[in-house]
């Protein structure tokens, strides 16, 4: 091959490349227009700034114990029995006493007395009287036991000391049998005087 000939070929080639790379990009052939571009949307996020974190240490609830105060405890006067004595066989001392000889002769004889009361003007109480019934006699007689309410009252003074001038004893059940008693409040009783020109010792 001519050089000549070579290097129209080149030239002829070098032309038909481009036209071939101006048909790609140009317009078309029928007229027709290219299709617009499409529009570019533009999304902007914004990113906010992490928040700082704050550590609140919350201390663990705390229990309250209240104690509520009692309630005062009324107060209970001492039982203080006035200076007036029981009478019935002689002066039996102290006052309010939880145990007499009803009787002289230990015939009756008042055990495990308690007193509600013992002022100066009466005194009243429960107890169990022991009764012997003699038989065959006081001797060899045997006692039996009766719950009794006592009261006593009309206080005079003797050279001995204040005492009860009368003395009731009321029985609460059955009363012994064979007795003598007396009814100053319905109930069968022992009633017993003691006058302060009786009272000869102390």
């Amino acid at each position: 091959m001519k050089r000549g000939t070579a290097l129209r070929g080149a030239v002829v080639a070098g032309v038909l490349i481009g036209l071939t790379v101006l048909a790609a990009c140009g317009p078309t052939t029928n007229g027709a227009q290219a299709p617009a571009a499409r529009p570019v949307t533009t999304v902007t996020t914004t990113t906010q700034p992490a928040q700082p974190t704050t550590t609140v240490n919350v201390p663990p609830p705390t229990t309250v114990t209240i104690t509520t105060p009692k309630a005062p405890q009324p107060v209970v006067a001492k039982f203080v029995p006035a200076e007036i004595y029981a009478a019935t066989c002689g002066i039996t001392k102290p006052a309010a006493p939880k145990a007499i000889h009803v009787s002289c002769d230990q015939v009756l004889l008042l055990r495990q007395a308690t007193w509600s009361a013992w002022n100066r003007v009466h005194a009243d109480g429960t107890g169990q009287l022991e009764v012997n019934d003699c038989v065959p006699d006081c001797a060899r007689g045997k006692y039996t036991v009766h719950p009794v309410s006592i009261h006593f009252d009309t206080p005079a003074q003797t050279k001995c000391g204040a005492i009860w001038e009368r003395a009731v004893f009321t029985f609460v059940g059955k009363p012994p049998s064979g007795a003598d008693f007396q009814y100053p409040n319905g109930k069968p009783a022992f009633v017993y005087t003691t006058k302060p020109a009786d009272v000869v010792s102390c």
